[in-house]
């Protein structure tokens, strides 16, 4: 996942061994992984009229999709050499495993929250701390209580109250689910909801049905433009291209 390939580019530069890396991620779709994921079930299915068939298995299904992104990491004295603006500056990274260890798909929601906490724990920040949330799933699902939203479960166990106060941004509903590609696409999805006013604080969870889950904290500097189209004030979609902006 790209959220791992920036958890190892940032220990590279925090040990002195690097002082500038380009970090992406990408997902292609392809006939192979469609059959995987439609022989497991995992698939939403359209009935043909844009209403959604139930699966026959009682779990969390999704639509495939596929997406690119790159970051240019590095460190403050090389952004500082070549003169230019920091989008985000990485907090703590954390990554890890929570899936199911018999192999079926589906992921530990224990382990998926514990990995958020380690995240905000590392960057010596408090849950009520945040601005924003860059989720996996879509914002307005956070409200759900279904027993197939183990994401909804686990934030509002570790924000309480403060969660419908912090702006939430997804692209799943853009994107589907982009796998490799995820951590980048939702780090370039809370870039570009700053509103600029102040600095945020940001928290980017990726957890994804194959169970490998990760969350990153980022600061967020006043400054910039948000070039994505809030709803609410709360929840966000795409109002342009969010990879093809050059940022």
């Amino acid at each position: 996942a790209s959220l791992n390939a920036l958890e190892y580019a940032v220990d590279m530069l925090v040990s002195n061994r690097l002082s500038t890396v380009l970090v992406g991620g990408v997902e292609e779709l392809c006939p192979e992984t469609f059959a995987a994921f439609h022989d497991l079930e995992a698939l939403k299915r359209s009935s043909g009229n844009g209403l959604e068939k139930k699966s026959s298995v009682a779990r969390a299904t999704f639509h495939l999709g596929e997406g690119a992104g790159v970051l240019v990491v590095e460190n403050e004295r090389a952004s500082g050499q070549r003169g230019v603006r920091a989008y985000a500056e990485v907090l703590s990274i954390v990554s890890g495993f929570a899936g199911d260890i018999t192999g079926k798909l589906g992921i530990s929601e224990q382990a998926a929250e514990e990995t958020l906490r380690d995240a905000i724990d590392l960057a010596g920040v408090r849950a009520g701390d945040f601005d924003c949330v860059s989720l996996t799933s879509d914002p307005e699902s956070i409200g759900e209580t279904s027993p197939a939203n183990l994401e909804a479960r686990v934030l509002k166990r570790i924000f309480g109250s403060s969660l419908e106060k912090v702006k939430k941004v997804g692209l799943r509903s853009l994107c589907g689910e982009t796998f490799s590609a995820t951590g980048i696409l939702q780090i370039i999805a809370a870039i570009g909801s700053a509103t600029g006013s102040k600095s945020e604080l940001a928290l980017v969870a990726t957890l994804s049905p194959i169970g490998t889950c990760a969350a990153a904290v980022l600061r967020l500097p006043p400054g910039q433009t948000a070039w994505l189209e809030l709803k609410d004030g709360n929840n966000s979609s795409a109002k342009s291209n969010p990879v093809g902006n050059g940022r």
